[in-house]
């Protein structure tokens, strides 16, 4: 049985005025006010994707905006089911709203999802999707980020745990919520993460911050911080930090533990375990994001100064190249090169 307080909270519809002011539990979308209190029935024709979803451990923000997107562009068409709603209903939605190309994007992607799950004709197949802009990270400064834990760990001793765990483990802000002790295994100093999309996995923990988890259990087996969630974690960190004068989302702690990840071993697939992500493409704009000694190597062009040494890169990127040339997965992608990184696979 699922703990209630996991399960996302269901959403009702009332009347939106342009004038009405949301407030912290309400938020607009396609024309109606939302809120997050009310208690009542998720659409009947979305119900079963509901649970579906629940049943995976996806986070409440994922699943809220996945069912009202559907339902309110069902509403807009004036169809009571989303198997009858057709490209030109969508198509419809989209001009009379509005939306910008992301919005546009992230409708057609809960849309396409729901037909997936119900095993529907995709209404979204002969819409032209607005292209995904390009991605970088957004990684702290070291001066920067040495501040803000310097004043963490001066003020807030449980916040500078949270931004240490953001810091050097790259996790999620939802994923530090949900740590319980039962996640850290004292004999492997270890801590079990329960991932984005349910995707679970163990991970390695600096010693003296796995010390720092174990204290806070206290042997429980239960949450180390009970009742807080993803957006309690996130705005405590960037409080803390916009006191010193340093504007910062919490995702920023992330971004910066993958980029000194790569930056130190300069090796693309022990980053994309490290930042447990699902694509190596994912991770790749870390490697190109590494321009550290990009101003040294300019200003060596034309002088008669020696060049830097440019760091040495593995062959990855070539046998990547050769691999997906061959049409593997994602999934093959990696554990081929890992294999070939354990010498399982032998280059002819």
């Amino acid at each position: 049985m699922r703990n209630a307080a996991n399960t996302p909270q269901r959403r009702t519809l009332i009347p939106y005025r342009p004038s009405s002011r949301t407030k912290g539990g309400e938020f607009a979308l396609g024309g109606y006010l939302w809120s997050t209190y009310a208690q009542v029935s998720v659409p009947e024709k979305l119900s079963a994707w509901h649970d579906a979803m629940v049943e995976h451990d996806l986070s409440g923000k994922t699943i809220t905006s996945r069912i009202t997107m559907v339902d309110v562009v069902c509403r807009h068409s004036g169809v009571s089911d989303p198997h009858d709603l057709t490209a030109n209903h969508i198509r419809m939605y989209i001009q009379d709203h509005g939306l910008e190309p992301a919005s546009v994007r992230k409708y057609l992607e809960h849309i396409s999802l729901w037909a997936r799950f119900a095993a529907a004709d995709d209404p979204t197949a002969s819409i032209r999707k607005p292209k995904t802009p390009k991605y970088r990270p957004r990684p702290l400064t070291t001066e920067t980020y040495s501040r803000v834990m310097a004043h963490l760990s001066a003020t807030d001793p449980l916040t500078h745990l949270w931004a240490r765990l953001g810091g050097e483990l790259g996790l999620r802000a939802f994923e530090v919520a949900k740590i319980q002790g039962k996640d850290l295994d004292a004999s492997s100093r270890t801590l079990y993460v329960l991932g984005k999309a349910g995707l679970a996995t163990t991970i390695d923990v600096p010693d003296n911050l796995f010390e720092a988890l174990w204290q806070r259990s206290e042997g429980t087996r239960g949450a180390l911080w009970p009742g807080v969630k993803g957006q309690r974690v996130s705005g405590d960190v960037a409080i803390g930090a916009a006191q010193i004068g340093v504007q910062l989302k919490f995702h920023q702690f992330r971004h910066t533990a993958i980029t000194r990840y790569y930056q130190k071993t300069l090796d693309l697939i022990a980053t994309q375990h490290f930042a447990r992500h699902q694509s190596p493409e994912t991770t790749a704009i870390y490697a190109l994001a590494d321009l550290s000694n990009h101003r040294e190597i300019l200003n060596s062009l034309h002088s008669d100064q020696p060049e830097p040494e440019a760091p040495v890169r593995d062959d990855d990127a070539e046998l990547l190249a050769v691999l997906r040339r061959a049409g593997l997965s994602g999934e093959d992608l990696l554990r081929l090169l890992l294999e070939r990184r354990s010498g399982e696979i032998k280059d002819d």
